[in-house]
């Protein structure tokens, strides 16, 4: 099985691994391949590793990953109260061994559970492209059940119209897989360049590693072109060999020229990081920089906006949604230019009241990171919101955990598509983000202002000014001057 747009799919495997991606349209098609690819490649990656062992703590970490996969999964549509009720009470006879007629001996406990679980478990293993040894799988066996009956019974409260348990919990550990040490062999391979940066960048007191998802992409991208070149010795890099692969992803039909344009600068970054911690390291020049990156057809803001009345539509069917996230974050979007990742971020304790204006304050905290240092910023609460009633719905949560569901984007996408009938292929974020810079455009809005409010960067050190509170007052008035959608 395979995780495909969030749901498991068969898998067949012959000479090539076949898997349904559940999609005629083309761009999503290719969205949805490169996803999949990452995983069956890091999933060969593991088999030539062989079987890992994991640690107690990786074991509960990877129980409370399919616990929150199940609360996401079905928060849009929790099906019915009695549907829950039986996955619990077979949940609970699995783990009691009560589920056959046997005398539930701890053999016939760990048969049940591995019949009720044991499918559910490998599956997500090898959606996580993880090779684990199986007293490693066992345990994990072994332990699911009171987490995903814990899934269960938040999933049933929802059923019943009840989401003011969203799932958020500090009882399971993040999980972090074990590195396996490579031999070494002295020389230098990505990983320990990006490694070695993330290091430096947390010294001292005031330091602040890389945004967590850009050093993702950034090993995502630079693993791709170690596997093409079959050479984990980054010092031999010539810039041929990066031609080669650049000119390999654009022919090859999976990517577009922007994505194959990241990959290769990803490839830039990293080896510049090399060069500024070795000086013997390819001391002439970057031999990623003397490689031109491809032709990119940039589409104009227009292209990439919600019109006016697909914005109306989508306000107006997200007063109809059940979920806080379709309910709110759209309507937050509208009157912010936030990404949808800034404001599914928020908690209780990120608004507050000053000058008898509300705020909400995007903000980074442990397991949450930003895209950058202007990405920060405390934005005035649009008085189309307060008439809305988003302060009510905040003030009705308790602190201390997400106001809504994590990694949201794909959920509302499909809801976008399927729902409100957005198919001309607008990303959510920007489609907002162009519309209400478009809006203060309109209505007069400062450019300081805007840009603020939005969070763009300028790449100068006005970035770092001008963030006091003595500004808010004008930034609500600032905002009072963009006109209300509905």
């Amino acid at each position: 099985m395979l995780p495909v747009d969030g749901r498991h799919r068969p898998v067949k495997i012959g000479v090539q691994v076949k898997v349904s991606l559940s999609t005629r349209d083309l761009r999503e098609a290719k969205e949805r391949f490169r996803e999949v690819d990452a995983i069956v490649q890091t999933y060969w990656d593991g088999l030539r590793k062989g079987p890992q062992p994991l640690t107690m703590k990786q074991v509960y970490a990877l129980a409370g990953e399919m616990r929150a996969v199940f609360i996401e999964a079905f928060d849009d549509e929790p099906g019915t109260p009695e549907t829950w009720l039986q996955v619990m009470k077979a949940n609970a006879e699995a783990g009691a061994g009560t589920s056959s007629l046997a005398i539930p001996t701890p053999a016939v406990k760990l048969a049940a559970m591995e019949k009720r679980f044991g499918g559910l478990v490998s599956a997500y293993l090898a959606g996580k492209g993880l090779h684990v040894d199986e007293k490693s799988r066992k345990a994990l066996v072994g332990v699911v059940a009171e987490p995903l009956s814990d899934a269960a019974r938040i999933n049933m409260a929802k059923a019943s119209g009840d989401y003011s348990d969203t799932g958020e919990t500090q009882r399971y550990p993040k999980f972090v897989p074990t590195e396996v040490p490579q031999t070494a062999t002295g020389k230098t391979a990505f990983k320990s360049i990006i490694d070695e940066e993330v290091r430096r960048r947390s010294l001292g007191t005031e330091g602040r590693t890389v945004n967590s998802k850009s050093i993702s992409k950034f090993r995502r991208h630079t693993d791709a072109f170690e596997a093409h070149r079959d050479n984990k010795d980054a010092a031999t890099i010539t810039p041929q060999e990066v031609r080669v692969w650049v000119e390999a992803l654009q022919t090859g039909g999976k990517l577009k020229n922007k994505t194959v344009g990241d990959y290769l600068s990803s490839v830039q970054t990293v080896l510049e990081w090399g060069r500024e911690h070795d000086s013997a390291f390819h001391p002439s020049v970057n031999p990623a920089s003397r490689v031109r990156g491809p032709t990119v057809r940039a589409a104009t803001s227009g292209e990439r906006a919600y019109t006016l009345e697909e914005a109306k539509r989508v306000l107006l069917s997200a007063r109809e949604a059940r979920s806080d996230s379709l309910r709110w974050l759209p309507w937050l979007c509208a009157y912010s230019g936030a990404r949808i990742e800034e404001v599914a971020g928020l908690r209780k304790e990120d608004f507050f009241e000053t000058g008898g204006r509300w705020f909400f304050h995007i903000r980074p905290y442990e397991g949450r990171d930003l895209k950058n240092l202007s990405s920060e910023r405390r934005v005035p609460v649009h008085p189309a919101l307060v008439e809305e009633g988003l302060l009510a719905f905040v003030e009705a949560k308790k602190k201390g955990g997400r106001l809504f569901t994590s990694s949201p984007s794909q959920a509302i996408s499909r809801w976008l598509i399927l729902t409100v009938k957005i198919t001309r292929g607008v990303p959510p974020s920007h489609g907002w983000r162009h519309l209400f810079e478009d809006l203060c455009t309109a209505a007069g809005m400062s450019d300081t202002a805007r840009s603020y409010i939005t969070g763009r960067a300028s790449g100068t050190s006005r970035d770092r000014y001008g963030r006091s509170d003595a500004m808010l007052p004008g930034l609500a008035a600032e905002m009072d001057k963009v006109q209300r959608l509905l």
